[in-house]
């Protein structure tokens, strides 16, 4: 999040059309080798500046392995015809969203299946690809989708306000009752993370569902109690989107009753993604080793794929591509940056590069401060009010949830942003990824097998195909 946080300081002084000037700061400065006169005073050093290390583990990734990690690229016998294996899953891809979007169009279709076909999508990763097929069905069934009410089922009425409020609509009060159904419940649960400020019944929904969803009969149905503990872990509103996707899309496999078109879609486009994201890790891999700065600054973490991650999770869209690079190289560079100021150069030092940029930021607190780094906001709050680190921990959560209601607000059609969906989205989604990085410790300083596991899943193993 420190990255993040620096990133958007640094970005805010930037202007359209102009160049940064850089303080004349050559790399004998940043790599320790400090000549006997004050580049500034002209003063004599009578000794050689005693520099910190925060002890960062080195990169978690082979350049050369990722560099050499090939796509499949084969050509195969395809309708009497040679095709690469990537335009065969394109062609597919195309032929099953038709069949996907004939099912969204079908005036037969009743709401309550209108909402869990959008659901499905959605949960699958495949959203972008239906958003205008998305809205047009909502719309045309409006009236008949907002009128699922509690008669039919808790988990009908919770569904159908979440995927309204996800889409913008202000459906109005959302009437809870205590219930049995555990389904109803975890939908319930789900759609109180889209809440805006001051909706205290969905607050108060939350917190009923959350404590009788921790204390399920044992004798549950076991993928349930799966979709249970994966919303216990965290919701699927506050959650990265493609992990989120590669999840749902393992789930359903299991599901009884799933459908197999829609199936097959998810697990198609998902590769297809895949397959171009890795395509620009590499590009990035070879950017990052051409500029030399790991070998040069050792001091620094050197996590140029924890930043490929960090812009997957803000932007994923195939279209996205150069915004992706963009912010991978950003994060890369104030990932370096950021330790420079916080862990290895002197006040000397620092003081000139104060014009081009400000150092700066809950979960990575501690070892921040094991670090040698200056105050983050969890020991701020205790030094303000004596509390312990729980109490300010707790207060913190507290402010993030506030935030998320504030951003839901933003989402609303008839919001006053003056931004489009796609940028709004783009916007929301750093906090997610924060969520992703920092949820378990640190992440992106100390990257660890769960983290490893997460980029190996979103970025370089693709799901195996079904056999048709």
């Amino acid at each position: 999040m420190g990255v993040l946080v620096v990133w958007l300081v640094f970005t805010s002084k930037l202007e359209f059309g102009k160049k940064i000037k850089w303080p004349e700061l050559g790399p004998d400065c940043l790599v320790g080798n400090v000549s006997d006169k004050d580049r500034r005073g002209n003063q004599d050093l009578s000794q050689t500046i005693e520099r910190r290390s925060a002890n960062y583990q080195p990169a978690a990734w082979s350049y050369d392995l990722l560099e050499s990690l090939k796509k499949d690229n084969r050509e195969e016998i395809f309708d009497g015809g040679v095709k690469t294996l990537e335009k065969m899953y394109e062609d597919r891809a195309k032929k099953l969203e038709e069949e996907v979007k004939c099912r969204m169009y079908d005036d037969n279709i009743e709401p309550l299946a209108l909402l869990e076909l959008v659901d499905d999508i959605q949960n699958l990763g495949l959203g972008y690809r239906f958003e205008k097929d998305i809205k047009r069905s909502l719309q045309r069934r409006i009236l008949e989708v907002s009128n699922v009410t509690l008669e039919k089922s808790l988990h009908a009425a919770a569904l159908s306000f979440r995927i309204l409020r996800q889409h913008g609509y202000e459906n109005g009060n959302f009437q809870a009752e205590l219930c049995k159904d555990v389904k109803g419940m975890l939908s319930l649960y789900e759609a109180s993370y889209h809440a805006f400020e001051e909706e205290n019944l969905l607050q108060e929904a939350k917190a009923f569902t959350r404590t009788h969803l921790k204390n399920l009969d044992a004798n549950i149905d076991k993928s349930i109690q799966e979709l249970v503990n994966h919303a216990m872990e965290l919701p699927s509103h506050h959650r990265m989107l493609r992990l989120e996707a590669r999840w749902r899309i393992e789930e359903y496999k299991r599901r009884e009753g799933a459908d197999d078109v829609l199936l097959e879609l998810a697990i198609l486009d998902f590769n297809m993604v895949q397959s171009s994201l890795l395509r620009e890790l590499q590009d990035m891999s070879r950017w990052w080793r051409r500029m030399g700065i790991a070998n040069k600054l050792q001091f620094a973490r050197d996590r140029l794929m924890e930043s490929f991650f960090w812009a997957v999770g803000m932007v994923f869209e195939p279209e996205y591509s150069n915004c992706r690079k963009g912010l991978t190289k950003v994060a890369a560079l104030i990932t370096t940056l950021d330790d420079i100021y916080d862990i290895y150069g002197s006040l000397d030092e620092l003081e000139q590069f104060t014009d081009a940029v400000e150092s700066n930021d809950l979960a990575s607190w501690k070892a921040e401060i094991e670090g040698g780094e200056s105050a983050k906001s969890i020991s701020c709050y205790m030094n303000q009010t004596g509390l312990s680190e729980d109490r300010a921990r707790e207060h913190m959560n507290i402010l993030i949830d506030e935030s998320w209601k504030k951003m839901n607000k933003v989402r609303a059609v008839d919001s006053s942003s003056p931004f489009e969906k796609p940028f709004v989205e783009t916007a929301i989604n750093p906090a997610r990824i924060a969520q992703c990085t920092y949820q378990y410790g640190d992440s992106h300083s100390a990257p660890d097998d769960r983290s490893k596991k997460r980029v190996l899943s979103v970025i370089v193993e693709p799901i195996p195909l079904m056999e048709r």
